[in-house]
């Protein structure tokens, strides 16, 4: 029986420090208090898959995937834009987490999903840059409506 008492105890001081930091955190849709400071950063992108539906005008998302540093930093936002040279779009995701919030070292992964704004470009290759990772993709013909 005593050599068992480590184990419980180091299972109630997990538990208790979960809890703990738990409580600190607002669940999913509660906003943070309006006087946390707050941390922001890039999301570490490690992959994206480009999607194109087949429709027309084309419709192209990325799927980004990755992997955030703790479970206490969340996605942001997502801005993007296309280079002034014309055959690049640039897309950031940014975090944000509570900046001094103690918070379990545990990788959390992410996965989003972000329609581009293709419409109107024309035809040609095309190199998306998702915080540092990159891919590419043609447009075979002028993404604009028959109409127009």
């Amino acid at each position: 029986m005593g050599s068992r008492l480590p184990h419980y105890l180091a299972t109630a001081l997990m538990l208790l420090a979960f809890t703990a930091c738990r409580a600190a955190v607002p669940d999913a849709g509660e906003a943070m208090p309006p006087d946390q400071a707050m941390t922001t950063g890039k999301a570490p992108v490690q992959s994206l898959e480009i999607l194109i539906m087949e429709s027309f005008p084309v419709q192209i998302a990325v799927l980004a995937r990755g992997e955030l540093p703790d479970a206490c930093t969340e996605i942001d936002q997502v801005d993007q834009r296309i280079a002034p040279e014309g055959q690049a779009l640039w897309v950031e995701i940014t975090t944000v987490r509570p900046t001094d919030l103690a918070c379990i070292q545990v990788l959390a992964p992410f996965e989003e999903r972000i329609p581009l704004d293709v419409y109107g470009l024309p035809a040609g290759t095309y190199t998306v840059d998702v915080n540092g990772v990159t891919g590419t993709f043609t447009l075979s013909v002028d993404n604009v409506s028959p109409e127009e």
